[in-house]
């Protein structure tokens, strides 16, 4: 399935109005999966590290249906890093 580009842009604006620092690598994932809900998209399980760049494949439909769909054109790039604080900072985007 290919993501259209008004779904890629409202779940970008959602990326783009997180906050930049999280306590930890799950928050921060969480934080941006809670974001590209509103687009109707959401992923699986995905290992984030502390620092680091992750692409993650994008779902679209309801889990576990018929109407589950792969995103094709499309991925969740989640960039962090572990500053000397513990505290991790979060860019993220749909590519």
């Amino acid at each position: 399935m290919k993501l259209n580009r008004k779904l890629r842009n409202l779940a970008n604006k959602g990326l783009q109005a997180l906050p930049t620092y999280h306590e930890s690598p799950g928050l921060a994932f969480a934080a941006a999966i809670d974001a590209i809900a509103p687009a109707g998209l959401w992923v699986g399980l995905a290992w984030v590290p502390k620092t680091g760049t992750v692409r993650i494949t994008v779902m679209t439909g309801q889990p576990d249906t018929d109407a589950e769909r792969e995103v094709d054109n499309s991925f969740l790039i989640l960039q962090t890093h572990e500053m000397s604080s513990g505290r991790v900072e979060l860019t993220a985007y749909m590519s």
